[in-house]
């Protein structure tokens, strides 16, 4: 769809030129259009994280596509559309368990492809562009990666795919016969003229469970070849930055060894510690970030009421590492959940700053800053 709009659009711009429209002649080639992603005049650019919806579009003791829903839990859809109206980021990043499949029946009806397009009608009304990875639940039915990528490629805001896309990268791949990675992104914020990069998001697919014959444990974790993915894409930025690294934030479902370890070295932090689930096999991205230095954050979500955010240090290295609560209810009739999810302000200097929001409005907290605690990674 983005391919036919821009070739209509350029049929308008030779139109218009053909019969002298003003403004334009034959000399003069048509405007590059802006990025969908850059920097406001104040040099601020904002990200929402929502993790763990754990949605799915059918009825209780789904037996049919007659039992499928077309709306999302009202209390999801309303807490979505409340945070896009309060904060007004400008780019919203799902980290995964967007879906919970409650029927075999899934791999027939295609349920949660469903669900996942319920979802993208919000940020197509609202004009919010965004993306998505996945977790360990999402698939669990049947729906494949491929089935959902498909499913939201039409969106104009969905900055998701299977292979690149006109302002990301993306990988796909096939890691073994039980584990096909997609939903790995390489995402750039540009600065305010809108030409030159100035942050760069990175979103990675850790995977689902370890499948050790003949059962499948927890949890799987960032392979190698992504890991080499994700530095091959920060180096270039860096040659087309002039050499100079890109800052970046990273985002995936399950958390990594460093999350823990990040809580038990203390220093600075936010939330609250409520034990963690992570990858069984530590991951070579840390160190691989480590070692580029383009690495500000990596945001999590999976552990559902944990919402810990601190520094995980190597001698004078640090990232910020952050675990993000869940933005999911107990089912359709349910209105009284409280819902999270992560804000997040990255400025033009490479620095950001960080909080969990709520639904959990009060008098003494109108903005919806849980515990009112904010964090900040410096430049």
């Amino acid at each position: 769809m983005k391919k036919r709009l821009k070739i209509m659009i350029a049929a308008i711009l030779c139109f218009m030129c053909a019969f002298g429209a003003a403004g334009c002649n034959n000399n003069e080639e048509p405007a590059i259009p802006d990025p969908p992603l850059y920097f406001n005049e104040n040099g601020e650019f904002v990200i929402v994280q929502f993790a763990d919806f754990h949605e799915w579009a059918g009825k209780e003791g789904y037996k049919s596509r007659d039992d499928m829903l077309y709306t999302l839990s009202p209390l999801i859809e309303a807490y979505i559309r409340d945070v896009l109206d309060a904060i007004k980021p400008d780019f919203v990043v799902l980290t995964g368990d967007n879906i919970f499949n409650l029927s075999f029946l899934d791999r027939v009806h295609k349920v949660s492809a469903h669900t996942m397009t319920l979802i993208a009608d919000i940020f197509e009304e609202k004009q919010v562009y965004w993306s998505y990875t996945f977790g360990n639940h999402d698939t669990e039915g049947g729906t494949t990666k491929e089935d959902y990528l498909k499913a939201t490629s039409t969106y104009k805001y969905c900055l998701a795919g299977l292979e690149d896309g006109e302002y990301y990268k993306a990988l796909s791949y096939e890691a073994d016969e039980t584990d096909y990675r997609a939903g790995n992104f390489s995402i750039p914020v540009y600065g305010k003229d809108k030409k030159s990069y100035a942050y760069n998001i990175f979103i990675l697919d850790s995977g689902s469970y370890t499948y050790v014959p003949p059962s499948y444990l927890p949890y799987r974790y960032i392979l190698d070849e992504q890991v080499d993915w994700y530095a091959a894409q920060a180096l270039a930025l860096k040659e087309a930055n002039g050499g100079a690294v890109v800052p970046s934030v990273m985002f995936t479902h399950i958390p990594l060894f460093e999350h823990e370890e990040a809580y038990g070295q203390g220093g600075p932090s936010i939330g609250r510690w409520v034990g963690i689930s992570p990858s069984t096999t530590r991951s070579k991205i840390v160190q691989r970030a480590l070692e580029i230095g383009d690495m500000k954050a990596i945001f999590v979500g999976h552990n559902h009421y944990n919402s810990f955010t601190g520094f995980y240090a190597q001698g004078d290295k640090k990232i910020m590492m952050g675990i993000t609560p869940q933005a999911s209810c107990e089912g359709y009739e349910d209105t009284e959940e409280t819902m999270y999810c992560r804000v997040i302000t990255l400025k033009d200097n490479g620095s950001l700053t960080t909080y969990i929001h709520t639904n959990d409005i009060s008098p003494s907290n109108p903005n919806g800053i849980f515990r009112n605690e904010t964090l900040s990674c410096p430049a």
